[in-house]
């Protein structure tokens, strides 16, 4: 390689997607003015953040996702791509190498949240992440030391290939302008501010909570200023305010324009942010930034984010806000203390930090790249056996828990043993005529032993007749369905 390395940074989230966009649009921001050494591209799928990265000085070009490798390579010259986001867009590369970002993995820390169980989205995630996703990846990159040791912990990844690069403060342009945010909103009293989707995750019930027993127990009177895309929760919300009878203290703003963000921050009483999902969260920061106070869950991962700097609470008692609220009404001497660890806090972690940690990672990986030419185009796409042997690969980590039979003996029933071998039990094959009492360990039986056997699954191995097998199994021998694994996609 005798030129500057081609990078192709992918984008995908639109400017009503949140805390979403607002990251991919800070990273944007400094690639495209703080790296020289390499040619950066910017890419997304999504047409219609096009015009806003335009807005900031940014040229993100569309591509299409049929035959996105072979684009790449041929028509920019691609070396490494980086996604801003955890993507399964990077399942669709098979010879270019590729960065990809975890912003957390809270559909296992909170599996309970609807947003996480809903339409598959925990088995997409768990594709991703326990699939090929990530371990092909040349550089995972995280927020946190939690998400790091959870990535290694429940995935398998190597600690040298995840990175730390923490979340900085949105970019923003407006920071100069003021509004009068409670005459503008019609809003009479102090307000809180909390800026987040109405995800389920986001447990605005809990501040609603909070205002109740303010209003009722200590006579104090606080607004909230909600905004954030509805995601199916806000009608829940909004009908507990009205039940609560707190409903003309909500203040619900939708979707608002950047310039408006500074000003809701510097107006508010201060950032309440109650949310269950971390291990880290934007918003903190921006208030640090705003020097504005903040409350935030006390949860593995959100209070080393915020070490000393906000009012931790205790999301199974309301009542933990409530202190905080009124400790901040009364401008007690900790809450100057706590805006000034905020501002300090933001000083540890810089764009220059950012910066520089992503460099070295670039720089590792251009050692490695000059040891050979041009990108080539991938090769033929997987046939369907390969990829059943693929999905049989997979097994060994979505199975760890179970205990497995394999149904036949041939090629890909060895070859699933071979990966899986701490989880399988035994072989059943129609050919044997084993029958015992006495299971060893990789020994061949008949099926008619199953009854003799203590496993979780059977994994048929056998392709083209698992019609067959599973009718036999089911109807003969009377096996559970929900325990039969095929190897189809």
């Amino acid at each position: 390689m005798d030129c500057k390395m081609n990078i192709a940074v992918f984008l995908s989230s639109s400017l009503t997607s949140g805390g979403g966009f607002q990251y991919e649009l800070k990273i944007t921001s400094l690639l495209n003015q703080k790296i020289n050494k390499y040619n950066i591209k910017f890419f997304t799928l999504n047409v219609d953040i096009i015009e806003e990265y335009k807005k900031c000085g940014i040229n993100v070009l569309q591509i299409k996702k049929d035959k996105l490798e072979e684009v790449l390579i041929l028509s920019y010259h691609i070396d490494l791509i980086y996604f801003l986001n955890p993507t399964a867009l990077c399942l669709e590369l098979i010879n270019l190498p590729y960065i990809i970002t975890v912003w957390d993995l809270c559909h296992r820390d909170f599996l309970e949240f609807p947003e996480v169980r809903l339409n598959h989205e925990f088995e997409k995630r768990e594709k991703l992440y326990a699939g090929n996703g990530l371990k092909k990846a040349v550089a995972v990159i995280v927020d946190s030391k939690l998400s790091q040791t959870n990535l290694i912990k429940r995935y398998g990844l190597d600690e040298k290939r995840i990175h730390i690069l923490k979340f900085l403060p949105r970019i923003n342009f407006y920071d100069d302008v003021s509004l009068d945010i409670h005459k503008k909103y019609t809003i009479k009293n102090p307000y809180i501010f909390y800026p987040a989707q109405f995800w389920a995750h986001k447990n605005h019930i809990y501040i609603l909570d909070a205002i109740k027993i303010l209003k009722e127990t200590h006579s104090v009177i606080i607004d909230v200023v909600f905004t954030g895309k509805d995601y199916g929760n806000l009608n829940y919300i909004l009908n507990t305010a009205q039940k609560y009878h707190i409903e003309k203290q909500i203040h619900y703003l939708g979707f608002v324009e950047n310039n408006e963000i500074p000003s809701l921050y510097k107006n508010s009483l201060a950032l309440v942010m109650p949310t269950y999902f971390g291990p880290t969260n934007i918003p903190p920061l921006e208030a640090f930034l705003y020097e504005v106070p903040v409350c935030y869950s006390d949860l593995d991962g959100l209070r080393e984010q915020v070490e000393d700097a906000a009012f931790l609470l205790d999301l199974n008692q309301p009542n933990s806000l409530v202190n905080s609220l009124i400790e901040i009404l009364k401008h007690s001497p900790i809450v100057k203390e706590k805006i000034a660890r905020g501002k300090s806090l933001l000083n540890r972690w810089t764009d220059k930090d950012f910066t520089d940690e992503f460099l070295s990672i670039l720089n590792n990986f251009e050692q490695k790249r000059r040891c050979w030419g041009a990108s080539v185009l991938p090769g033929k796409k997987l046939t369907s056996f390969e990829r059943k042997i693929e999905k049989a690969i997979e097994l060994q980590y979505e199975q760890k828990k179970y205990q497995c039979i394999i149904y036949g003996y041939g090629t890909i029933g060895k070859m699933i043993y071979s990966f899986m071998r701490e989880n399988s039990l035994a072989f059943i094959d129609q050919k044997s005529t084993n029958i015992s009492k006495e299971i060893k360990k990789g020994e061949v039986y008949h099926p008619t032993n199953l009854s003799n056997m203590q496993y979780d699954k059977i994994i048929i191995s056998v392709l083209g007749r698992e019609e067959e097998i599973i009718k036999y199994l089911v109807e003969e021998l009377t096996v559970d369905k929900e325990k039969i694994i095929i190897l189809e996609l």
